[in-house]
This record gives C-alpha cells, structure tokens and sequence, in this order.
C-alpha cells in the first residue's frame, strides 16, 4: 500500500463516494424509464425508422428495454448519441421528430448535468479524503518530533508544563519541524497564553499537539480556530483594561474611590 499511495487514495475516494454514485445512477435510471417508456409509444409502431436505426445502429425502440438500452448507451454514455439524434431531428415525421427533442432533452440531463455532477462529485470526496490523509500524515510527523522533546525533559507525570513547553518549542528539531508543516510560530506564542494562565499552569501532551496544528499557516478558518483567536483578544482586552484601572488608581485615587462608591450604589 505504501508503493502506491495514489492508488489507495483513488480506491479509498471511490468507496466513500459510493452513496452518492448510487442515488446518481439511481437518478439516471428513473429518466432513462421515463423517457423510454414515452419514446417507445411513441415510435414502436414506425416500423421504417426501426429498422433504419437497426440496420445503421443495432438500436431501435420497439420495446421498453430495447429503448432504455438505446437512450442509456446513446444518450447517458454518449457513444453513439449524436448520428441517432440526428436521424430523429432530421425526420419529417413529427413524432419522430418530437422523439428527437426528447432525447436531445435526455442527453442533456443524464449526460450533461447527472453524469458530470457525479464526476465532481467523486474528485471533492477523493480531494476530502487526500486532505485528510495529508493531515494524518502532518500530525504523525509533528508528533514524532514534538514526543521526542517532551521524553528529554518530562518530569514524570505525563503533563506539560510552561517550562517542558519552552524546552520543546526551543529544540532545533522542532523548530525544523514547525516551519516544514507551515505552523506559524508568533501566533503560537501568542496562544500559549491561553493554555498556560499561570506559572504552574498544566497541559497533556494531546493538548500540546492540537494547540500547534490549530496555528498552521494554511488552515481553514474553523471555528476552533476562530474561538481560539477571540479568546486570545478576550484576554488581552482584559488585561489592558487592569492595567488601566491601575494607573487610574495612582493617577488619581480620590476619583478612583468615587468611582467605586458609585459602582457599588
């Protein structure tokens, strides 16, 4: 599997698209009744266009089936769609070419739109699912990294604390390791505040992992990563704003007090 990993993301892509493949061909096959059941009362009876369409196509639609198979491999599959379309919308009979517009119709629904919707369809859950194995990939690789760190100066109880973190964001290893998955290093500077509010602040090391993966560069806008940024400004708002009363305070500790007074009216 490890020789063809393209291979085993086509096959995975396929397999997860399957619902969607289904309720497709299901889709296609509903028309493909419909129509044929209409474009065979219309024409079983034209006895010369039938045997026209055989002798030039091995098609004809004086049976249900007969006229699925013909709409489905000329219409849906496109292989020999245009000549028979053409006989049909060439033809003075007016049922015949009545017939014509119907599978022109057919042609563009199952083969235009169904069909090509498919297609997308697969290529967004085979890109989904690249993504994820890309993802799985860069968080094996981080973790390796980043574990490696954590052993040399764990202290025995499984958790991270300000100083192990600042011992394993220091390491050269990774440091490399970070800049190769595009984590940007400031903003996880800056989110560290939140995990480590106090000097004796505690995390696990699962923690660790997912607060460094929620800073790479090329992330989506989550919602995780959204909450994290606003708690972050949160934060700091706050810390400002204490900051501030303090220097009122000493600024002007009468009117600070007056303030107080009428805070607590």
């Amino acid at each position: 599997m490890e020789m063809c990993p393209e291979l085993v993301l086509m096959v995975t892509g396929l397999i997860r698209s399957l619902k969607s493949v289904w309720t497709a061909l299901l889709l296609v096959f509903l028309m493909t009744y419909t129509w044929g059941l209409v474009m065979t009362t219309l024409l079983k009876t034209n006895i010369s266009l039938n045997s026209h369409l055989y002798a030039k196509y091995h098609l004809h639609f004086e049976s249900l089936i007969e006229s699925m198979w013909t709409l489905f491999v000329n219409g849906a599959l496109v292989m020999e769609g245009s000549g028979l379309m053409t006989t049909l919308l060439e033809s003075e009979d007016f049922m015949v070419k009545t017939c014509g517009f119907l599978f022109l119709m057919y042609l563009c629904l199952a083969s235009l739109m169904v069909m090509q919707m498919l297609i997308g369809i697969i290529c967004e859950v085979i890109s989904h699912v690249n993504q994820e194995r890309q993802n799985d990939s860069d968080h094996a690789f981080i973790r390796q990294q980043i574990w490696a760190r954590f052993q040399e100066c764990d202290d025995g109880d499984g958790l991270v604390n300000h100083k192990e973190f600042w011992h394993i964001l220091m390491h050269k290893d990774s440091r490399d390791a970070l800049s190769k998955l595009n984590i940007n290093l400031m903003f996880l500077l800056q989110m560290q505040k939140l995990f480590y509010p106090e000097a004796n602040s505690r995390i696990s090391f699962e923690q660790v992992m997912g607060m460094m993966m929620m800073c790479r560069g090329d992330q989506p806008a989550s919602v995780g990563a959204l909450a994290g940024g606003f708690s972050y400004v949160a934060r700091e708002v706050a810390i400002v704003r204490q900051d501030l009363k303090w220097v009122a305070e000493q600024t002007c500790p009468s009117h600070a007090h007056a303030k107080v007074l009428e805070d607590e009216i």
